[in-house]
């Protein structure tokens, strides 16, 4: 498992705060990810000036795996692709096929 706590404070530039748990990232890197988070960071909206976002609606675990995923590590199984499937057709992330929903 990646982690994405304080230890990585110094090789990232940006702090996303999921229901209370801290994530520090590399914002430019996952502005190349999605095209929602490009928009969040890179947009000229007031959120693109704070070192800390917080992002609402989602869960912190099934984010943690989402960026795994990004971030190359293998996180996807029975109980996570749902949640990251999910995460990632919010986020528009093109690396994962778009949900069509009935």
């Amino acid at each position: 498992m990646r982690t994405f706590d304080e230890s990585q404070k110094d090789v990232s530039d940006v702090v996303l705060v999921v229901q209370d748990t801290q994530f520090y990232v590399s914002e430019m890197y996952l502005a190349s990810q999605s095209t929602y988070l490009k928009t969040l960071f890179l947009g000229g909206f007031s959120e693109s000036k704070k070192s800390e976002i917080a992002l609402t609606g989602i869960d912190a675990d099934e984010f943690q795996h989402f960026l795994e995923v990004l971030y190359g590590e293998f996180s996807i199984d029975d109980f996570t692709v749902e949640g990251i499937l999910l995460i990632a057709d919010f986020y528009d992330t093109p690396m994962f096929p778009r949900q069509e929903y009935n």
